[in-house]
This record gives structure tokens, sequence and C-alpha cells, in this order.
């Protein structure tokens, strides 16, 4: 397992990088055609440094689709909203990947 180091100190980032993530996802949520009067805040995932280069996409149901980085093992990871709960999974971890992911959906889904 790698970590990145600057410095010779942890690179890691702090919790403000899942709230950031869950902000953001917080407007792909609420559907188009309504508003909210109050706002329904969720950390999609929090497990280790993630949340950096993020990507965001929107399938027919008005359903979030996030490509993002997992800063402390280089990897690309995957959340999707189902309806119910956040299906997550890791992509690819062979190297260092995930970095200035881009998330595109087609309308088969």
């Amino acid at each position: 397992m790698r970590e990145k180091r600057l410095n010779g100190r942890s690179a890691f980032r702090h919790d403000y990088q899942a709230l950031i993530l869950g902000i953001i996802l917080l407007l792909f949520t609420i559907p188009s055609i309504t508003f909210a009067s109050t706002w329904d805040i969720q950390t999609v995932d929090s497990a280790g440094s993630v949340g950096e280069y993020t990507s965001i996409a929107l399938d027919s149901n008005n359903y979030p689709h996030i490509s993002y980085h997992n800063s402390a093992y280089w990897d690309l990871k995957y959340a999707r909203w189902n309806g119910v709960s956040w299906d997550i999974q890791t992509v690819d971890s062979a190297g260092e990947v995930g970095a200035w992911s881009s998330i595109a959906l087609d309308n088969s889904t």
C-alpha cells in the first residue's frame, strides 16, 4: 500500500475532502424540477484520503455517478446513487491512477 508523502510527512487530506464531496453531491441529488426546503447532506465515501479530482454526471433518474481519486493509494474510485444507497467500488488500482478523472454516461443506463 502506497502513501503519498510530502517533505517526509503524510500528505493525507483531512475530513474536509469528504465534507466537500458530500456538499457537491447534495446539489445533484435534488431533482431538477423541484427544490427542497431542507438540505440532505451525505458523506459518500470517507475511507482513507478520498475526494480529489471528482467528476459528476447525472443519469436519466437524476441519480449522481461520481468518479474520484483516492490519494492515499493512487486509486480511481467510482460511486453511484442507486435510489436507496451509495454503491462504491475501486475501478482501477494498478499503478498511480485516478487523478484528473472524468465521467460520462450514455443513454442506456
